[in-house]
């Protein structure tokens, strides 16, 4: 019998998917970061975290990403934590612990109608809500306007900083 489970929602950088300590991607979708492996995604109940790795191509990874990994304030953790308080009222998940750490979170949830995967999506889109409402969203001033990346307006570095799948960039 499952009685909780320990979910860790993460904030952008915080863990890739090539990440050589395990991931939960099935996929690299951005080819400077597929330059450095495969996603190495852990199945089941596999720890892998504390295998011995090649810190320093892990951090060279990090270098490469679009944007610096988020780092949240305590104003942005606590926007995170109301964000996590108004999906739990609304869907009555009970939350047992949680930590909202400078780039992640930890929380232990019981179980309810939806999976834990589907809750830890569900408490990540809502903490991004409260996150945007607060205006304090990492990435509210990096986001161009009209919906338009920096490399199709000409204002960038050739790369797309949208990140919504280069979409616009393949215009």
């Amino acid at each position: 019998m499952i009685v909780g489970c320990h979910l860790v929602v993460s904030a952008y950088g915080f863990w890739l998917p090539n990440d050589p300590r395990g991931s939960e991607s099935a996929v690299v979708r951005d080819a400077d970061i597929s330059a450095f492996g495969p996603a190495t995604k852990v199945d089941g109940h596999e720890f892998v975290a504390r295998r011995p790795h090649d810190r320093a191509a892990r951090l060279a990874a990090k270098r490469v990403l679009d944007h610096p990994a988020v780092r949240f304030d305590g104003l942005q953790a606590r926007a995170i934590a109301r964000g996590f308080g108004e999906y739990v009222e609304r869907s009555g998940v009970t939350v047992w612990a949680c930590a909202v750490m400078p780039d992640h979170a930890h929380l232990v949830v019981a179980p309810h109608r939806y999976e834990f995967e589907k809750i830890a999506m569900l408490m990540k889109g809502a903490a991004t809500r409260r996150l945007t409402a607060e205006g304090r969203h990492p990435f509210a001033e990096r986001r161009p306007s009209g919906g338009t990346c920096r490399r199709v307006s000409g204002g960038g570095t050739g790369r797309c900083s949208c990140r919504a799948r280069r979409k616009c960039c393949e215009r």
